[in-house]
């Protein structure tokens, strides 16, 4: 993910061969990016994805040490 702080925040994000530009919205806690068919949402440390009309949503934090 590549993130740009322009007049309008937004993010490029890369899954396998496909890239996403999504633009930061308003979120009563946390961080979300929405794209045309993806989503980015971050919130205490966990990260939700959304890649694709109706796909199942992938989760992923930092592992305790």
């Amino acid at each position: 993910m590549t993130f740009f702080a322009s007049e309008t925040p937004t993010m490029i994000a890369e899954y396998n061969d496909s890239h996403s530009l999504m633009y930061l919205q308003s979120s009563a806690s946390g961080t979300r990016y929405q794209g045309r068919n993806e989503s980015y949402w971050e919130h205490q440390g966990v990260a939700t994805v959304t890649w694709g009309y109706e796909a199942t949503e992938m989760q992923c934090g930092q592992e305790e040490r």
